[in-house]
């Protein structure tokens, strides 16, 4: 978007970025403990954090003229690249280590090309999936009639995977394919071309609270992360995060704190992409410290090193390892 960001969702993706750390330095996750009950309140709310991703990149790339092959190709062309050569960039260390560890080269190189080196990438061969299917989500996101066909194509998905899912999948197979997680970038299209009612605030937000207690029922019986009632609770707030009247109350608060979360949502691709090997690192050292001050201290680490790397490296550089 070059110079004409919008502040608000860069504090989005801020906060985004800080709930993807949450998810993966997560410690005790049980609801029999006040400590582990805790946290998994803290875990299913930041449940929303890839649905918000998607719904910004969904957002913002509808504004885009795609029209015909040419411009799809072009699209395609300068998209996927900034997305997925980073990824094998910062792949390779890892690659490389089990390699050297006796692990197989070839299912190494592989899981290095799918995104399938470190966990959390699974989301670059995912957000690769939306880009291919972006005509055709924008092209429906435009009728409304359609939004609770994807929405009901999305849940029973969802409720395949969460039900009747092979756990011993990888990451990117298992959660990885696009039918899990359509509705949230077919929702940012949606509302770049429609927006919400102040009104319809009346009953979003009780929508949201009803649901947010209500995925504890689920949580109940298969655990936290992916699930309907989970994925129900994401797209009712993004909805709510995404009106005009909420966008304001929220810019015109606390000015400090709204600039450093757009400042770390700038930089939002870089910390997820280095996050990780702090948390390895951390974890090979032994350091282990309460769930939220290792959230601050990775993010503050990550951030720091990410943005020091951006002033001090080549443009074209910071560019190929996806720093911003």
């Amino acid at each position: 978007m070059g110079n004409n960001r919008i502040q608000y969702f860069d504090v989005l993706r801020g906060l985004a970025i800080i709930m993807v750390v949450a998810q993966h330095v997560t410690t005790e996750l049980s609801m029999s403990t006040q400590t582990g009950g805790v946290n998994m309140v803290v875990r299913e709310l930041c449940s929303i954090a890839v649905p918000l991703f998607l719904a910004i990149s969904g957002y913002f790339i509808s504004n885009k003229d795609i029209n015909d092959k040419r411009t799809y190709l072009s699209f395609l062309r300068k998209q996927i690249p900034r997305v997925y050569i980073p990824c094998l960039l910062w792949s390779l260390p890892v690659t490389a280590i089990g390699v050297y560890s006796g692990l197989d080269l070839f299912t190494s190189l592989m899981k290095c090309i799918l995104c399938s080196a470190l966990v959390p990438y699974y989301f670059v061969l995912l957000i690769i999936q939306m880009y291919v299917l972006h005509p055709i989500i924008v092209r429906y996101a435009r009728y409304g009639m359609y939004e609770t066909i994807v929405v009901m194509f999305n849940l029973v998905a969802v409720a395949y995977l969460t039900y009747f899912g092979n756990p011993e999948l990888p990451t990117a197979a298992r959660v990885g394919p696009f039918i899990y997680w359509i509705m949230f970038y077919y929702l940012g299209a949606k509302l770049y071309n429609s927006t919400e009612s102040k009104d319809s605030l009346k009953y979003l937000i009780p929508l949201s609270m009803f649901l947010f207690i209500a995925q504890f029922f689920e949580t109940y019986y298969v655990g936290p992360g992916i699930k309907v009632t989970t994925w129900l609770w994401c797209y009712v707030a993004i909805r709510i995060l995404f009106n005009k009247s909420i966008q304001r109350k929220i810019s015109n608060t606390w000015p400090l704190l709204i600039k450093t979360l757009a400042e770390l949502g700038r930089y939002s691709f870089g910390v997820y992409l280095a996050h990780i090997y702090i948390i390895i690192v951390a974890n090979k050292l032994g350091l282990y410290f309460p769930w939220g001050i290792s959230i601050l201290l990775v993010c503050s680490l990550t951030f720091a090193i990410v943005r020091v790397a951006d002033y001090l490296l080549p443009s074209k550089i910071v560019k190929y390892i996806g720093l911003k």
